[in-house]
């Protein structure tokens, strides 16, 4: 049974979900709130490794047949090719190029703004409710520089 830790609204976990949905997949949907910074995710069967070293660090987690992947993008290329009945890639390389040159284009130029789209609506006025110590404590122990920046700009 495939499982998807994911939540909303943010560019990472709707890519899988739009193609676990294109492909008619069944999955387990598990609602996970990534926007705590103490968030961590137990997944049956998982790499901690992968799970620690995810550079999305917001999700999703795509769990399949005991292992535990991550990086958004990469989970839709896996998911096409593990699961080929309904192929959501064209054929041909020049497709196939086509495909890879606009997911290039999304994944650099449009998640960025939507990111911060979303941050300025969703993410911040969470922030603000609560305790400013604990909050700080917890960003402090993300584990890369870029996550910690990220969450103390919001």
């Amino acid at each position: 049974m495939i499982e998807l830790f994911h939540w909303e609204p943010n560019t990472f976990s709707l890519k899988p979900l739009v193609v676990l949905h294109e492909k008619g997949l069944e999955f387990a949907s598990h609602y996970t709130n990534f926007q705590d910074p103490a968030c961590t995710i137990a997944a049956p069967g998982g790499s901690e490794t992968e799970l620690t070293h995810n550079p999305e660090l917001t999700g999703p987690v795509l769990v399949d047949c005991g292992t535990a992947m991550t990086e958004s993008f990469f989970l839709s290329l896996f998911l096409d090719e593990a699961y080929p009945e309904r192929p959501l890639r064209p054929a041909d390389a020049k497709g196939r190029w086509r495909v890879l040159m606009w997911a290039r284009y999304v994944n650099e130029v449009l998640t960025p703004a939507i990111c911060t789209l979303g941050c300025k609506a969703f993410l911040v006025p969470e922030l603000k409710k609560r305790e400013r110590v604990p909050l700080e404590a917890a960003i402090a122990a993300l584990p890369t520089l870029e996550r910690r920046n990220a969450w103390l700009d919001a």
